[in-house]
């Protein structure tokens, strides 16, 4: 019992320095100058939004989790909802260090807690992964038809700059279709080895998603999701003096570019910002100093936020499973 209890605190040790270190890096990553507007931009922060950001961050946290299920379910696998909630938290704060660990992190975290194969989860994994970028695709193209009168060329210049250009998606699908092909040959030739027992388990879960039953719940849950980023830009457009009057035609342009930013560099660190301010003082006039405002105190409470739940998660989840199995 001792062992395990300083396992756990060294555990808690580790991921409160790697938060740390999370936050001291990339804050070190900034220039003077950027590092001046953060901290001003904190001082004129209304703080009683904060609790409204974490709220929104919850519930898309409890609905990924929850379109998750709908995922294992056509394979047999029923975890419970908290311990799902509480992996899909850690993965978020274990993806701000190596890009897209996170996903295999939840993963394995369920699979210690709820002793289930993590093969097959992570199938799951690449399959929620690819829908998700279908609905950003919609979503950039809709909103960019909806906000384009908004757009000049030098905006629109700079997005296209940081989406993957035609080379790069050569070179990604040259490598996913290598990719498949190493692991076709694998399975096709040690059938009855480890990998190859991995390799189906993986593949049985990444055709999850058309075996799904509950298909209004998936696309409920996905909503909901994006409905809660846009709701988290609309929050910190009112923690704001000089964003307060943007709207929900903003709010999906931010969340346009903020997500290229995202998947550009590592946890959005300096293209956030910088992204975010050129569509707002571009396209909705917003003043330089009020956009770069909202991009450095938005991306500075998802991140602390991130951070926040990740360790509070890697606390709980130990507590609810020892009283889980008392009981």
């Amino acid at each position: 019992m001792r062992s395990k209890k300083l396992k756990t605190a060294l555990q808690l040790l580790v991921f409160a320095l790697l938060g740390a270190g999370v936050i001291w890096y990339m804050f070190g990553q900034m220039s003077a100058v950027q590092k001046s507007q953060m901290l001003d931009s904190i001082r004129h922060l209304r703080y009683g939004m904060i609790p409204l950001f974490v709220a929104a961050t919850l519930l898309s946290d409890w609905s990924r989790a929850k379109r998750w299920q709908l995922l294992l379910r056509p394979l047999g696998i029923s975890p419970g909802t908290v311990n799902t909630v509480l992996s899909v938290i850690i993965g978020y704060m274990v993806n701000l260090v190596p890009p897209r660990a996170g996903e295999v992190a939840k993963c394995t975290v369920l699979a210690r807690y709820e002793k289930i194969p993590a093969d097959k989860m992570i199938g799951t994994i690449v399959a929620e992964r690819a829908w998700d970028a279908v609905c950003l695709l919609l979503i950039i193209l809709g909103g960019l038809a909806w906000q384009a009168s908004v757009m000049d060329d030098t905006t629109r210049a700079s997005l296209l700059e940081h989406l993957p250009g035609g080379q790069s998606l050569v070179f990604a699908i040259g490598a996913l279709l290598g990719l498949l092909v190493a692991l076709f040959s694998v399975y096709r030739f040690r059938p009855g080895s480890r990998i190859s027992r991995f390799i189906h388990g993986l593949a049985h879960g990444v055709s999850s998603i058309w075996r799904i039953q509950a298909r209004a719940a998936f696309l409920f849950h996905t909503f909901l999701i994006w409905a809660c980023y846009v709701m988290q830009i609309l929050i910190g457009f009112y923690a704001l003096p000089g964003t307060v009057g943007l709207g929900i035609g903003p709010a999906v342009m931010v969340l346009i570019f903020g997500s290229v930013a995202m998947i550009a560099s590592p946890g959005g660190l300096g293209l956030y910002p910088f992204l975010t301010a050129l569509i707002l003082t571009a396209g909705y006039g917003v003043s330089e100093a009020d956009a770069q405002a909202f991009g450095w105190v938005t991306w500075g409470m998802m991140t602390a936020v991130i951070i926040l739940l990740g360790i509070i998660g890697l606390l709980m989840l130990p507590v609810y499973n020892r009283r889980n199995a008392k009981t």
